[in-house]
């Protein structure tokens, strides 16, 4: 026969021990893991306490008023308990929480210990109020034994309860469980973003420490020329020409970073890409939120920190470019002063100098500012407490939500800690906001939005062509590249030599290939290339030939009838070498093969994008075949300044604000480094951001508009990527290409796919009806599509 007196007070001398122990550490980390540990034992009592009177109420036939208290155990004792568990499991979501707040700073400790007394106060209460319910009700039923035998009669018609409790606190349990692991997780993030803020710090410091120097140079200098005079000796001008010297030095060697970058990539490559945050508790339910720490780390560091230290190298280079500039032209003096070449003429650099100085203020006021602004976002926004929803306060909320019956003279506390919360995390809750606003929106409309972002302005066309232009129009149009031309040129010379002659020339769409090549033709082949693409006319030894899209057939009687002319064979955009009778493969293949044969006779120059590159070195090892592979993927910010200059100027058109004044060197230096950043360098993709962002302004003048640049909405659904891929790696392809590709699959489902994409703008058909990625933005769609493991596009 059970006692049910005994029974529950063994359970609650157990659930008292569980508390005490949970409060006992010195932290809050013992405190959580305490809580972790007593959890199961508590769900293990109540469960017992609950299938043992669920047996008695089950098979006992002939109930009887004694069993009363049976029915009270199971009917009303156990939702007490159940709401007691779901308390318990609140605390220790919220002791989590202000686990995190606190290593971030965010909470004092003092804070965190007046919360935890208080959340034992509640527990105890809670224990209270669970002790007296069943005592309570037995009072209330009264001795009456025909009373009592009626209420028990009642209970036995109604369903037992026990079968829905013993899932709630197995899903409790877990709950239990699952905040546990998340702290696992959170541990591992936490100390990948303290480090990531370490090095970042570091960075910071060393940045500051150059200014420093520049300032120190700037006074260096100024003492070392200020009392020059006319008799001056010899000896002495040596030495302060030393001193000058030794300043140079020191300039050129200041810190140039170039590895934080690198070090963060590889901490966010070991972060967690799905993680799934608890936020609050909801009686019996755990609302949580999943989200991608790493995508959502990087894209926070690269919008909010990486651009304002770009901000920071770029004006610090400004002012540590200007004193070398006086540096320079101070040491040539001094050095004509050596030699008695000049007459002693030192106040116009103490001029300079003066003046750098009162420069040098104006831009370091600057330059602290962008750093303490980026330092704050670091120290205030980037720690892992804020992936928990802020309107949920610590503690004292979680209670009230849970025991509502519960009064706690806690109001001005936690008015106060309300407050201060939300002045806190106030920037992301207008995040949330944002986000809110950007989930509304279907996966079609953010396409819709990104394709437009990329349009030109109709009335802006005669500005836009500039930009636009391909092709080799003129050698004061072509910027940098003075290195991979010496690299061509130095092939093509070993060739000469007799060695073999085969150059790849690869890259993303629109980085220069096609112009690269035609330059080099100039510069170095002396315009004598046989320029091959399909179905165009070619001249070899005086006799006329059409291509087909054969290259065996197209290159056989280049080979048959070159003689001993040594010629030089440039092969643009191989990809597009296919049509219905013969595959892009079996082009590459015979190439393969004739390079092999006639690389010593003629030199071979070959255009192709990184993805196909990468494909057919995988199947033909094209790479072993070419003596050197040119990429061209990117460009530096100055070449891409210079570009845009160049054409800019090439417009005759001034260059407004969005306020219509004419735009500053620091605003296009501002807009520029921007724009290099989101292109990756691509001098193709740079011109034709640039040109969209472009909008007419009246005959003279051209207005840039200075828009945020959409990034390509993330696409997930498989069929629609595995379309994508086929058709940018096709360049131009059609519906008679791709059915042949996708077989049936086409017709049921990917050919509504390739309209919807038509539909949208990602993909374009042109006059020949030949289907292709839209150009404008094709780079984007690559990047994407090497993100998700579609293809390789960029180079390896």
């Amino acid at each position: 026969m059970l006692d049910t007196q005994d029974i529950l007070n063994g359970f609650f001398n157990t659930l008292q021990s569980s508390v005490d122990k949970v409060y006992d550490g010195d932290t809050l980390s013992e405190y959580l893991k305490e809580m972790s540990v007593e959890t199961p034992t508590l769900v293990y009592q109540i469960a017992s306490v609950g299938a043992q009177y669920d047996i008695v109420v089950t098979n006992k036939k002939d109930l009887q008023p004694i069993d009363a208290d049976k029915f009270i155990i199971l009917y009303y004792w156990m939702e007490e308990a159940k709401n007691f568990m779901i308390l318990w499991r609140d605390i220790l979501l919220e002791g989590t929480k202000a686990f995190y707040y606190q290593l971030d700073g965010s909470v004092e400790h003092i804070t965190v210990k007046k919360m935890l007394d208080q959340s034992k106060s509640v527990l105890q209460e809670s224990i209270h109020s669970l002790q007296k319910v069943y005592p309570t009700m037995i009072a209330n039923l009264g001795s009456d034994p025909k009373k009592v035998k009626r209420q028990v009669l009642n209970w036995e018609k109604q369903i037992n309860p026990w079968t829905e409790y013993s899932i709630q606190f197995k899903a409790i349990a877990e709950q239990c469980r699952s905040i546990s692991k998340l702290g696992n997780q959170l541990d591992r993030s936490n100390g990948s973003y303290k480090t990531i803020k370490r090095i970042l710090k570091s960075y910071v410091d060393k940045r500051m420490s150059n200014m420093k120097e520049i300032s120190y140079s700037a006074i260096e200098a100024l003492n070392t020329i200020k009392d020059i005079s006319n008799d001056e000796g010899k000896p002495n001008i040596i030495l302060k020409l030393q001193k000058i010297e030794s300043v140079h030095k020191r300039l050129n060697e200041l810190f140039v970073d170039v590895h934080h970058l690198e070090q963060i990539e590889k901490i966010l490559e070991d972060m967690a890409d799905t993680l799934e945050v608890a936020i609050d508790g909801d009686n019996g339910k755990l609302n949580v939120k999943k989200l991608s720490l790493k995508k959502s780390t990087q894209q926070w560091l690269e919008s909010e920190i990486y651009l304002s230290f770009y901000e920071v190298e770029e004006v610090e280079d400004q002012l540590k470019n200007k004193l070398k500039m006086i540096l320079v032209n101070i040491q040539n003096y001094l050095t004509l002063l050596k030699n008695d070449s000049a007459e002693n003429k030192g106040t116009p650099f103490r001029q300079a100098i003066e003046k750098f100085e009162n420069e040098y203020h104006n831009i370091a006021t600057k330059h602290r500012k962008l750093i303490d602004s980026a330092s704050d976002k670091l120290e205030y926004q980037f720690n892992i407490s804020q992936l928990f929803n802020n309107e949920r306060l610590f503690l004292p909320l979680s209670v009230q939500s849970s025991l509502g019956n519960i009064d706690l003279d806690q109001t001005k506390l936690r008015h106060k800690v309300t407050k201060w919360l939300k002045k806190s995390f106030s920037f992301y809750t207008n995040l949330r906001k944002k986000a809110e606003k950007e989930r509304t929106l279907s996966p079609s409309e953010k396409l819709v939005r990104y394709v437009d972002s990329r349009q030109f302005a109709k009335d802006n066309r005669q500005y836009i062509n500039i930009f636009l232009v391909k092709g080799y129009i003129g050698e004061s149009f072509v910027i940098g590249r003075q290195e991979e031309l010496d690299h061509f040129k130095s092939v093509y010379d070993n060739w000469r030599q007799g060695y073999r002659g085969s150059l790849l020339i690869t890259g993303q769409r629109f980085s220069g290939k096609s112009l690269f090549a035609e330059y080099a033709n100039i510069k170095v082949l002396n315009g004598k290339t046989i320029q091959l693409k399909p179905n165009m006319e070619y001249e070899i030894n005086g006799r006329t030939f059409t291509s087909t899209y054969n290259l065996k057939e197209t290159l056989g009687n280049i080979t048959k009838h070159h003689h001993d002319t040594k010629p030089a064979i440039f092969i643009d955009d191989i990809e597009l070498w296919y049509d219905k009778e013969v595959t892009l493969s079996s082009n590459i293949r015979e190439l393969t093969r004739i390079i092999d044969k006639y690389s010593s006779k003629i030199f071979f120059v070959v255009t192709m994008s990184n993805w196909l590159q990468h494909k057919m070195n995988s199947v033909y090892g094209i790479n072993s075949v070419f003596q050197a592979d040119i990429n061209l993927d990117r460009m530096s910010l100055e070449e891409i300044r210079q570009i845009i200059s160049i054409r800019q100027g090439a417009t005759y058109k001034e260059l407004l604000n969005p306020e219509e004044r004419k735009i500053t060197e620091d605003e296009f230096n501002k807009i520029t480094r921007r724009l290099h950043h989101n292109v990756d360098g691509n001098v193709g993709d740079a011109l034709s951001k640039w040109a969209a962002d472009t909008k007419y302004h009246d005959v003279n003048s051209v207005i840039m508009t200075n828009v945020l640049f959409q990034s390509i909405p993330d696409i997930d659904h498989k069929d629609t990527l595995l379309l994508l891929e086929t058709i940018i790696t096709a360049r131009k392809t059609n519906e008679f290409y791709l059915h042949k590709f996708f077989g049936e699959a086409f017709k049921e489902k990917y050919s509504t796919l390739l309209q919807r994409m038509i539909n949208v703008g990602l993909v374009t058909r042109n006059v020949d009806n030949l289907i292709q990625i839209n150009s404008k933005v094709v780079n984007e769609v690559g990047q994407l599509l090497e993100r998700k493991n579609y293809l390789t596009f960029n180079h390896r």
